[in-house]
């Protein structure tokens, strides 16, 4: 999946978050995406969660930043 596509399911649900792993080529990463209001969350696994402006995203700015990523979900946060 993309992002765009894992933050519209995002959207749809009524948790606030999903641990998801990014693939990149033969790379995999374990993420936190957090939706708070209108914007996007977006998170090391390890990391300490903090919904400051590093973190902050508009859902153009998500897209942009991850666009030849691929995703899948994990579970709901």
């Amino acid at each position: 999946m993309t992002i765009k596509e894992i933050a519209l399911k995002l959207n749809k649900k009524t948790t606030c978050g999903f641990e998801i792993t990014k693939r990149k080529g033969v790379l995999t990463s374990t993420w936190l995406l957090y939706k708070k209001r209108t914007h996007y969350y977006y998170f090391a696994i390890n990391e300490k969660i903090i919904f400051d402006e590093n973190h902050k995203y508009t859902l153009e700015e998500l897209v942009e930043a991850f666009q030849n990523s691929y995703f899948e979900i994990d579970s709901e946060v």
